[in-house]
């Protein structure tokens, strides 16, 4: 009986000692970590936009360019971090949103380009056209950030710290 008492109590301190060494100061600066990467990335696109409401064709075109270096060093940057309390969830959830970036600079981004560097005078269909195309990638950017938003809430309260 005293056997399998002490090998009960010495598997509890092995399991206890083994287990998550997270904390709610870890998971802050985990998510820290993943939100300046974030940040960066938000301000590459913000850079972007200012450019491009500025029309000066080689400025659109270098901080395109930089906006698709920023991302691409992120995607990676995160692919490379580690996992947090052996999972990757807050990884894939921040990729995911980083994902989002990436659409529309390929697509509705591109062609708001192509319409400030190449068309001197639109018509109303395409001044119309290239509203909806902004309008679509704000519905794409607000949707995604509103998701992220709910995963990061909850990922705080989680692990019991403020976001700030």
């Amino acid at each position: 009986m005293k056997r399998n008492l002490f090998i009960i109590i010495a598997l509890s301190l092995v399991i206890f000692a083994c287990g998550s060494k997270e904390t709610s100061t870890t998971a802050q600066d985990y998510h820290s970590t993943l939100i300046a990467i974030q940040t960066d990335v938000d301000n590459a696109f913000v850079d972007l936009m200012d450019a491009i409401d500025n029309g000066d064709e080689a400025d659109i075109l270098s901080t395109q360019e930089y906006a698709e270096t920023v991302l691409a060093d992120a995607l990676k940057e995160i692919e490379d971090i580690g996992k947090f309390d052996g999972t990757d969830e807050y990884k894939k959830e921040m990729i995911r949103l980083l994902s989002m970036y990436e659409d529309i600079l390929e697509n509705e981004l591109a062609e708001i380009i192509d319409y400030t560097i190449y068309f001197d005078d639109l018509t109303d269909e395409e001044w119309e056209y290239y509203y909806s195309l902004n309008d679509s990638m704000m519905d794409k950017y607000e949707k995604a950030h509103e998701e992220f938003v709910q995963y990061q809430d909850a990922f705080s309260v989680k692990w019991e710290f403020a976001l700030g």
